[in-house]
């Protein structure tokens, strides 16, 4: 019996080989007239770190900027608050204490032939009873006039040709020049052994002193009235102090005769009366 051969297998079919697709590569080509050169990349990266540090520093300026704009104007601020806290105060000071003139501070000189004295004064030294005072006592020291008295009681005598004297009662307006009995501005004062007069009494009653007195200047100054001989112009002599007051004569009785008619009609107005009745009758 035959035997048919076993059925070969068809061969299996061979796929057509894939092509491998190729990746597209960009060709760069340099421009017409510039040279294409290869950049390093470590010169990109310097680069880069130049421009973060430009970008850093310039960021740090603006905030310093910010911040020197912002402490000039705390600054401006603050000052400006300062200048209306003290207009303000000012203006309160100049509203109630404007005719207030105790925080004044006076200049006080004496002109001597040694030289001058000058000090500062405040108000409640120079003046009592809001009236300037001048201390008698020590012009008396300086001038040479003579005291005498107690401590209710004083009295000053001038030492020129002419003796002059006047007598102050502490505590008291009244006062006696040369006799006659005057009454000042303000009563004298005591403070201790020193005798504080009026400024008034200086200028009304006082002569041979030169006494300048200026409450806008704050300033009271005495000196000794100066003359000038004409032979002698180097030569300068004082003048005397005196008071002015001169004690009064006695006044001489007047006799009736001595006066004409009409000074006899208005001493006695009856007499015109009686003229008139005889002239009717």
């Amino acid at each position: 019996m035959n035997k048919r051969p076993p059925a070969r297998k068809p061969p299996p079919k061979k796929r057509p080989p894939q092509k491998k697709k190729k990746k597209k590569q960009i060709r760069k080509t340099p421009l017409k007239g510039s040279t294409a050169k290869r950049i390093d990349p470590r010169l990109l990266e310097t680069r880069r770190k130049q421009q973060a540090k430009r970008k850093y520093y310039k960021k740090q300026q603006r905030i310093r900027a910010i911040k020197i704009l912002f402490n000039r104007f705390i600054v401006l601020v603050i000052t400006f608050v300062i200048l209306l806290l003290l207009t303000v105060g000012l203006f309160f000071v100049n509203l109630f204490w404007h005719d207030n003139v105790n925080s004044a501070r006076y200049t006080y000189e004496i002109t001597t032939i040694d030289g001058n004295i000058r000090r500062r004064m405040s108000y409640n030294q120079l003046f009592y009873h809001n009236s300037p005072y001048i201390n008698m006592t020590e012009l008396a020291e300086i001038y040479d006039l003579i005291i005498t008295g107690d401590v209710n009681i004083i009295r000053f005598v001038t030492t020129g040709e002419e003796r002059n004297d006047v007598k102050f009662y502490i505590d008291s307006s009244m006062a006696y020049i040369n006799g006659v009995p005057v009454r000042l501005s303000s009563p004298v004062y005591a403070d201790g052994l020193k005798v504080y007069v009026p400024l008034k009494f200086f200028t009304d009653y006082v002569s041979g002193l030169d006494i300048f007195y200026n409450i806008d200047q704050s300033r009271l100054s005495i000196k000794r009235i100066e003359i000038v001989q004409e032979n002698k112009p180097k030569d300068i002599k004082y003048a005397d102090i005196e008071f002015k007051l001169k004690e009064n004569d006695p006044t001489s009785n007047i006799l009736e005769g001595s006066l004409d008619n009409d000074l006899l009609i208005l001493t006695d107005p009856n007499r015109g009366l009686d003229e008139s009745i005889v002239g009717e009758e």
